[in-house]
Parts: C-alpha cells; sequence; structure tokens
C-alpha cells in the first residue's frame, strides 16, 4: 500500500508543479503563453488564455497540489481527495480538448496520468475498505449482530 501512496503522491506532486507553470505562465502573459497564439481560444468563450491560466492555477495546481498534502499527512480522505482530484483533470482535458479542438501530446500524457491517479486511488478505496458498499456491509453486520 506504500507504493501506491507514494507513487499518488509523486504524481499529485508533478501534476500540481506543471499546472502552477502553465497558469502562471498563462496569468501573466495572457496573450501568448508560451508563444502560443489566442487565435487557438477562436472555439472557446475566452478572448485571452486569463480565465484559463487562473483556473489552471487554482482548481488544478491547488487541487492536486492539497491531493499530495492528504497523502503526506495521512488523511482518512486521501483516497477520495486523490479520486476527484484525478477526475476533475479528465474533465479539465476533455473540456480543453473541445474548446481548442485538437489534441497534443501533452494532453495524452496528462490524460494517462490522470487514469493512473483515479486507479491507484481506488486501488487505495479497496486495500481500505473505504467503497460505499464497505460502509453499508459493516453497518449491516453490525446490525445483525448488534
Amino acid at each position: 500500500m506504500i507504493i501506491i501512496k507514494i507513487s499518488l503522491f509523486l504524481l499529485h506532486l508533478l501534476v500540481a508543479i506543471f499546472a502552477f507553470f502553465g497558469g502562471w505562465a498563462a496569468i501573466s502573459r495572457p496573450l501568448d503563453p508560451f508563444g502560443i497564439s489566442t487565435d487557438m481560444l477562436v472555439n472557446s468563450p475566452f478572448d485571452t488564455f486569463l480565465i484559463p491560466g487562473l483556473l489552471l492555477f487554482i482548481v488544478i495546481g491547488l487541487g492536486q497540489l492539497v491531493a499530495a498534502a492528504s497523502i503526506l499527512f495521512r488523511s482518512h480522505y486521501q483516497a477520495y481527495i486523490s479520486f476527484f482530484t484525478g477526475g476533475v483533470l479528465v474533465i479539465w482535458l476533455l473540456i480543453q480538448v473541445l474548446m481548442i479542438r485538437t489534441i497534443e501530446v501533452l494532453h495524452i500524457v496528462t490524460a494517462v496520468i490522470a487514469c493512473i491517479q483515479i486507479a491507484l486511488s481506488l486501488a487505495l478505496m479497496f486495500k481500505e475498505r473505504l467503497f460505499p458498499t464497505d460502509y453499508i456491509r459493516d453497518f449491516m453486520n453490525r446490525q445483525k449482530h448488534g
């Protein structure tokens, strides 16, 4: 189980660092972060990269950092937080790809990382018996034996 937690921690930290870096680039240079033209946003509701950059920095970056911290500080909810942040990352990617109408290598790599986060968090839930069905089964057993 320690390998699962270390892997999740490192993946969350990696995604957080890149989200902070990319988000800051879009916030500080909303017209051309990394030299990317705003023409890419033609099919989106945004004129500049400012709002996407803020969302990337705050939602993805901070979310992934919170997930890493939940593992580091051994939160009882770490598996749920990892699952949630992995899911948010998948949704972020889907919306981004739909808006820019192109798929880059970075999207594929990030999608794989998000799916690994989700799979590892499910494995952690299973190992720690944190699925909702486990709570129902435990409740039913207590009622039967209590």
